[in-house]
Parts: C-alpha cells; structure tokens; sequence
C-alpha cells in the first residue's frame, strides 16, 4: 500500500507517471482527440442539465416569496385519529 503522507519519492514517480501518459496520448493523437472530445461533451451536457434544473426547480420560487410566505402544518387531534381508527376497525370486522 503507498505511503499516505507526501514524500519528494512519490511525487517524482507521479510526475513520471504524468509524463509518461502524455507521451503516451501524444503518440495516439486520434485517441487523445476521441477523449478530449468526449469529455467536453460530457462536461458540456452535465452543465447544460445543471442549469436548466438550477433554473427550473431550485429557482422557482424568489427568496423574498420564501421568507414572506407562511408555513403551517396542521396536525389532527388525537380524538379524530382515534374515531377514525375505530371507523377503519369496524370497516374491516364487516369485511371479513
């Protein structure tokens, strides 16, 4: 397993590494150029997609509506979940 803290060794066989693959892609332009392609494609699509959805959805609503609006949350009370699980109970013993 490779040592995790940084030390002068792996970075010289990182940068090895780093020169070795862009001899590499400079050998096979085509391919290099297929890559390149594909991945300003991808990255293009993927901020077209972001975009559109940061557009649409997570800006639909202005903050200033936001922090206007008010939000409540009405619970039931306890005695009409009560009355309307002996409502469902009774349904259900006439079912069966």
């Amino acid at each position: 397993m490779a040592d995790p803290t940084p030390s002068s060794a792996s970075w010289l066989s990182w940068l090895a590494d780093l020169r070795f693959a862009a001899r590499m892609l400079a050998k096979n332009r085509g391919f290099a150029l297929a890559a390149l392609l594909t991945l300003a494609l991808c990255i293009g699509a993927n901020t077209a997609i972001s975009s559109i959805v940061d557009r649409l959805i997570l800006r639909s609503r202005s903050a200033s509506r936001i922090a206007s609006s008010k939000f409540t949350i009405a619970f039931p009370k306890p005695a009409s979940i009560r009355c309307r699980a002996m409502l469902c109970s009774t349904w259900i013993s006439r079912l069966t």
